[in-house]
């Protein structure tokens, strides 16, 4: 009687495990769909936050609104070289 005790709590110890296995690696997709989320919330802040200071900058002062998008497009473009390179 022992040894079929043994047995069955083995088979449910390994279905167990299994089962929280699971859950983690859904609680880990549920996680990461949540930093792509806020990332892109964030990401998308502060690109309309850039634009409206890109407007103010060509109402205000022209001189500055094209030398904030020429950095922009510097950096950018020193971004995109960097990628390709590596």
């Amino acid at each position: 009687m022992g040894t079929i005790a043994r047995l069955v709590l083995g088979l449910l110890s390994s279905w167990v495990e299994e089962e929280a296995r699971q859950e983690a690696a859904r609680l880990g997709v549920r996680l990461l769909l949540l930093v792509v989320a806020t990332g892109l919330l964030l990401g998308g802040c502060g690109l309309l936050l850039y634009a409206l200071y890109l407007v103010f900058c060509l109402l205000m002062h022209p001189i500055a609104a094209v030398a904030v998008t020429g950095a922009g497009a510097l950096g950018a473009g020193l971004l995109l070289a960097w990628k390709l390179k590596s």
